[in-house]
């Protein structure tokens, strides 16, 4: 973040306000980050304008939700990404506003408009795509964990689609909707009782919240 912040010094406004909007969208997806981290890379953003805008009260409200409620697990690769997720999601945007008004309001391509902006990075990808579309998509950044998990119940969805990440992330939907029928209440993959059928070797339980909001809490240096 320090880094960032030096190098909007000098940035109009619409670019300070932009960039602070893609940081609060980017870690608003993550479950083990503290609020006042959050908050705190906001403002620190903000202060590059004079004077300084105040946030919208539903943004504060968003941005004090308590740590581990809802989310995903980052790891150390998303929170160290934050440049090049900046510059995707930008990206992104300048394809997405060339776009004709019936491709952008086709929720179906929506993955595919992202695929087909430029250089991926599947991390952020998915989690915009979790945003976008929560009862189809799932809150997992990682595609190697993603394939884990589907590899692991295809079994039970009589194979695999394939190796795209379409195929990756139907094949999840389809998975959620037959193993999710065995459990009552709210389902995840890393629910215990689930993870020890893809990954037996780690275990995740809400009593863990706190360990996991220190080792994923984002780093004050990057350089």
């Amino acid at each position: 973040m320090e880094k960032l912040n030096q190098q909007l010094q000098g940035a109009s406004r619409k670019v300070i306000l932009l960039t602070a909007e893609l940081v609060f969208l980017r870690e608003h997806l993550l479950r083990p980050a503290l609020p006042h981290t959050r908050r705190s890379h906001i403002e620190g953003i903000l202060k590059q304008i004079n004077p300084t805008p105040h946030i919208p009260e539903s943004m504060l409200g968003w941005l004090n939700r308590p740590s581990g409620e809802a989310g995903l697990e980052p790891g150390r690769t998303y929170n160290g990404h934050l440049g090049r997720h900046l510059s995707w999601m930008r990206n992104f945007i300048r394809y997405w506003n060339n776009l004709p008004a019936h491709a952008r309001n086709d929720a179906q391509k929506l993955q595919q408009i992202m695929l087909d902006t430029g250089a991926d990075h599947p991390d952020i990808r998915s989690a915009l795509l979790f945003l976008a579309q929560p009862d189809i998509f799932e809150p997992i950044p990682s595609t190697t964990i993603k394939r884990k998990i589907r590899d692991a119940f295809a079994s039970r969805i009589n194979g695999t689609r394939g190796e795209r990440p379409a195929d990756l992330d139907q094949d999840l939907f389809a998975i959620r909707r037959e193993v999710a029928q065995e459990f009552s209440g709210k389902f995840s993959f890393w629910q215990s009782d689930v993870i020890q059928h893809w990954n037996p070797k780690q275990s995740y339980s809400e009593s863990n919240d706190t360990d996991i909001d220190k080792m994923y809490e984002p780093r004050a240096h990057r350089y």
